[in-house]
């Protein structure tokens, strides 16, 4: 399923898949000797990985990579949110040209990207102890954005969410699995968006509200795919409400 509404975080134009991204993430992890660490300091991955950085980026341009001299080239303006993942995301390029070369999407820059940025045990690790709380799972992944925060917290953890952030619907799910169509959890949007820290509705989606950037929304994290009895809850009540 699609991450909707993404072209401002560089997640369209896919060529690779989430397995793939996991994979070339882990190449430059091993390189570097970070796939165990609970927290990725771009700055020193790049530096392990002898990549040089240029705070010259070309004029109009946030940030980009030369594969020919090696070097991630990009702007020391904005929030260190933006400057990190503009960061990530060129650092995503650098891995891919050298993996699979220049025949890659903007999309597989940026969930390889994420991948480096939070490695799969920190992910798994995080979740085991402060859960979903987005506010929390914040505090182990400082400067990621929300967006692409939940996005690999619900790729590890291999379940559905729906993200609300300001006018955004932003949606992903694992692969062959169909996710509720808008309505169906956000007819109580406007009761949780009141409800103060986490909320488990009774369909079993759990709920939080979130803030990123001074945009305020709901974070929606569905029953994981074999939670059968869940999911069968969910159609009996989708057949009686239509």
């Amino acid at each position: 399923m699609p991450w909707t509404d993404p072209k401002l975080w560089g997640l369209t134009g896919r060529r690779r898949s989430d397995f793939h991204a996991e994979g070339d993430a882990g190449v430059l992890l091993d390189t570097v000797g970070m796939r165990r660490s609970r927290a990725i300091d771009l700055v020193v991955v790049t530096k392990r990985a002898k990549i040089d950085l240029d705070p010259r980026a070309t004029p109009g341009c946030l940030a980009s990579f030369d594969p020919t001299l090696g070097v991630i080239r990009f702007r020391l303006r904005g929030s260190l949110s933006t400057v990190y993942r503009t960061l990530a995301h060129e650092l995503g390029h650098c891995v891919l040209c050298a993996t699979v070369g220049r025949e890659h999407g903007e999309g597989d820059a940026t969930r390889t990207a994420i991948a480096i940025w939070m490695p799969r045990g920190a992910v798994e690790r995080a979740v085991k102890d402060v859960g979903l709380n987005p506010v929390a799972l914040a505090l182990r992944f400082p400067y990621v954005p929300m967006q692409l925060m939940m996005l690999r917290v619900a790729w590890v953890i291999d379940r559905p969410i729906i993200l609300h952030l300001g006018r955004e619907r932003l949606v992903w799910a694992p692969a062959e699995f169909v996710i509720p169509p808008e309505g169906t959890w956000e007819r109580e949007r406007q009761l949780i968006a009141r409800v103060q820290g986490g909320y488990r509705d009774l369909l079993g989606a759990d709920a939080w509200q979130v803030e990123d950037a001074g945009r305020r929304g709901t974070l929606l994290v569905l029953p994981p795919r074999d939670d059968a009895e869940t999911w069968r809850r969910i159609d009996d009540w989708k057949s009686r409400t239509g």
